[in-house]
């Protein structure tokens, strides 16, 4: 059975191009892309935000000392569309 599709712009579309001042987007997941305005200076204990895109490095160790292979060969994502 196939879905009918409607290609024409919705309600959310038309009201998103109609803005005229600037919105947060949040749905995304990496607040430097966000615009945030986080700086060192404003959160001098934060770490630097460097995200690996197979997954946070010890996390990935632990996994693959738990499988007994190399954490080269482990991958870790935050959830089935990211991955």
């Amino acid at each position: 059975m196939r879905i009918e599709h409607d290609l024409r712009e919705n309600a959310l579309a038309r009201a998103l191009a109609a803005r005229t001042a600037p919105y947060v987007d949040l749905t995304l997941s990496n607040p430097t892309a966000a615009g945030l305005p986080i700086t060192a200076a404003a959160l001098p204990a934060a770490p630097t935000y460097a995200p690996d895109p197979r997954g946070l490095g010890q996390a990935r160790e632990a996994v693959a000392a738990y499988q007994g292979v190399s954490p080269d060969a482990v991958i870790l994502t935050s959830s089935t569309s990211e991955a």
